[in-house]
């Protein structure tokens, strides 16, 4: 009886017996051999780090900015109708989930101030937000679809 075998005996509810499960052990010739195999493979094929691999081709700033760009924004939040502090507070919450969450890029719904009678005064206000907070990377404006002049994305870092 293989180990497989003892392991699906043992799943099913059936009792292993102590014989059963002396006769899967290996003998530690075999044992030692299969050490030897698997040695002699690694030697020849070697293993590679993919993850490793991946993380310093991601790493490059230039390309990760560039990506980023043209991705969608994972996160919206929209400020239309909020007071100055309560935009504020509201950004600061928005920014803390999004950097807990691990997204890569944000929209900013702010509108474009067309009916402030001090202009765009969220417009404004995100602007300095963005320029002021530690994870917040890299902003533009979306394309007038998603919002134009009236949006703001951001990069985090």
């Amino acid at each position: 009886m293989n180990f497989g075998e003892i392991l699906d005996r043992w799943e099913k509810g059936h009792s292993v017996s102590a014989a059963s499960a002396a006769a899967a052990k290996k003998p530690v010739k075999e044992a030692h051999n299969a050490q030897a195999a698997l040695r002699s493979w690694l030697d020849s094929y070697g293993v590679t780090d993919k993850d490793a691999a991946e993380q310093s081709n991601a790493h490059d700033p230039a390309e990760r900015r560039q990506r980023l760009k043209g991705k969608a924004p994972e996160a919206r939040l929209d400020l239309h109708g909020k007071t100055g502090d309560e935009a504020w507070r509201a950004l600061e919450d928005f920014f803390r989930g999004a950097r807990a969450r691990n997204l890569e890029k944000v929209l900013l719904i702010h509108g474009k101030g067309n009916h402030s009678k001090d202009g765009a005064v969220l417009k404004e206000l995100c602007r300095v937000y963005i320029e002021q907070c530690p994870f917040a990377g890299a902003s533009g404006h979306p394309d007038a679809n998603d919002g134009g002049s009236g949006a703001t994305w951001v990069i985090l870092k």
